[in-house]
């Protein structure tokens, strides 16, 4: 039951933040994605903190054998939009400025957010993730 229930507020962030990935011009798709987790984790606490649950790779090892097809491709689209926002971004890409896209996107942002889940997420955790966002994909016009 908590693996399904995983799933479905995986799921259903992912819908937001892979809308925000296909935004134009790709450098505010960045932004928009970033700032997809503090403004969904505020407006859904619940999903947010499910999705604390488990770690992918961990589920896809214990998860009921009905379920770990599913847990096994659940971020497969988000990564396939999350490659194309990276070739829109710098045109060319490489690992590095695919970890860049991840890092601006996903794991900045969530790192910001995490330590207020279960509790009231300050508004300035936006604009953080927005300047954060920003920044680290810049490194990748080098």
């Amino acid at each position: 039951m908590l693996v399904t229930l995983w799933l479905r507020s995986v799921r259903d962030f992912q819908q937001g933040f892979m809308a925000a990935c296909r935004f134009e011009p790709a450098a505010e798709a960045v932004v928009a994605a970033a700032q997809h987790i503090p403004v969904y984790c505020r407006e859904h606490p619940a999903q947010a903190r499910a999705m604390t649950l488990y770690r992918q790779a961990e589920l896809v090892r214990s998860a009921p054998a009905a379920l770990r097809g599913e847990v096994a491709i659940v971020n497969d689209e988000v990564n396939a939009v999350s490659e194309d926002l990276a070739r829109r971004r710098y045109v060319v890409v490489d690992e590095h400025r695919i970890a860049l896209l991840r890092t601006a996107t996903r794991q900045c942002p969530y790192g910001l957010v995490r330590p207020y889940l279960g509790g009231a997420i300050p508004a300035w955790i936006d604009e953080a993730a927005a300047a954060c966002a920003r920044a680290i994909a810049a490194l990748g016009d080098r």
